[in-house]
């Protein structure tokens, strides 16, 4: 009857009513890591009966279905599939022969040799010793933001930047580069963290690092306000609407001296996201 058929749930697996085919030979499995500890002890009791209603026999031979899982953050990985699933496992794709190139992506390279970067991005390991994650984002957040008042006082003198200041067109990406920082946290606590922090130790502690590194002149009143960080995030707490604009915030770019109007646009920012 139609009614009954539509009711067996058997048929999922290639049997039921007046139906008799194959069970499902393949088997994905999404965010490995996830399922440890008494979570995966639970999700285990649903892989075995999975794996059996999709295991049947040919020839005398019990074929299981191939599983295949997926995860970028799991350790000791064999031990975790056989707990698991009860299988022996094989990591693919396998290590490129460097150890900075992998299956989905590698650097370009000189021809002629092969140890030298052709892209100028360089990416930089930071290891805190004692420090929170969160007194380390503000560190280098401050770093960078004063990074642009450096290079600008290194490049160019008061006189180049008053009496010709079309001469720092061809630079303006190299400021804008500097102008906001994007921060990445791996929770919304942490970014909770970091933004009761933002208004009274972000401030002082750049003011500390520019007077630390960069000899001062009456041009650094004019081109920041010490005691202000403009900043917004970019989470799932926000609606719509709010992430749109802030959106809209990244997006504006680093503003020329062209007049005493535009002097006060060179506020610094920095934007919070998971």
């Amino acid at each position: 009857m139609p009614g009954k058929r539509s009711e067996d749930s058997k048929r999922l697996f290639g049997s039921g009513y007046n139906h008799n085919t194959l069970p499902p030979e393949l088997i994905i499995q999404d965010e490995l890591h996830l399922l440890l500890g008494p979570l995966g002890s639970a999700v285990g009791l649903f892989e075995k009966s999975i794996d059996y209603l999709c295991t049947y026999s040919e020839n005398g031979f019990k074929i299981k279905p191939k599983i295949v899982t997926s995860t970028a953050t799991t350790r000791n990985t064999d031990k975790q599939i056989f707990a698991l699933f009860n299988r022996r496992s094989e990591i693919f794709p396998k290590q490129g022969i460097l150890s900075d190139d992998s299956f989905f992506a590698y650097y370009e390279r000189n021809e002629n040799k092969v140890d030298e970067y052709l892209a100028n991005r360089k990416y930089i390991g930071i290891l805190p010793v004692g420090k929170t994650q969160v007194w380390m984002q503000l560190r280098i957040a401050s770093i960078s933001l004063a990074h642009r008042l450096k290079y600008l006082k290194e490049c160019f003198n008061n006189n180049q930047v008053f009496e010709t200041p079309y001469a720092l067109a061809e630079y303006a990406d190299v400021f804008d580069y500097y102008y906001t920082v994007l921060s990445y946290f791996n929770s919304l606590k942490d970014v909770g963290k970091t933004q009761s922090q933002l208004s009274h130790y972000l401030p002082g502690d750049l003011n500390f690092v520019i007077k630390n590194t960069v000899p001062w002149s009456f041009l650094d009143k004019l081109i920041r306000d010490e005691s202000k960080i403009e900043y917004s995030e970019l989470t799932g707490r926000l609606n719509g609407e709010e992430v749109k604009s802030n959106l809209s915030n990244i997006e504006k770019k680093w503003k020329m001296i062209v007049t005493e109007e535009d002097i006060s646009t060179l506020n610094s920012k920095i934007h919070l996201s998971l």
